[in-house]
């Protein structure tokens, strides 16, 4: 469960400049659909994730070793999607 929030809160990390500079990724998308700004759409995902991953650590404290080996993983799987996804073709 940990892992899989902190891989969503990579995800907002990497989506923070393009969605900053107006250009396109799922926020724009949804932003044009909905006439809701990009930005505000970033910020509450922002947010929410960094309220969920809080709430988590703090109500697992058995787990906080584990929070850099989840950290790591999540940094080596965005850094193997940018190298390999490339390598073999796909969009990025």
């Amino acid at each position: 469960m940990f892992v899989t929030a902190l891989t969503a809160a990579s995800r907002l990390v990497l989506t923070a400049v393009p969605t900053m500079l107006g250009r396109v990724n799922d926020e724009q998308t949804v932003g044009v659909l909905t006439g809701v700004p990009p930005v505000m759409i970033w910020s509450a995902e922002a947010l929410l994730t960094g309220a969920l991953i809080l709430w988590m650590v703090r109500r697992l404290p058995q787990h906080r070793p584990l929070i850099g080996p989840a950290a790591f993983a999540s940094l080596a799987g965005w850094v193997s999607a940018f190298t390999f996804g490339r390598a073999v073709g796909l969009p990025t």
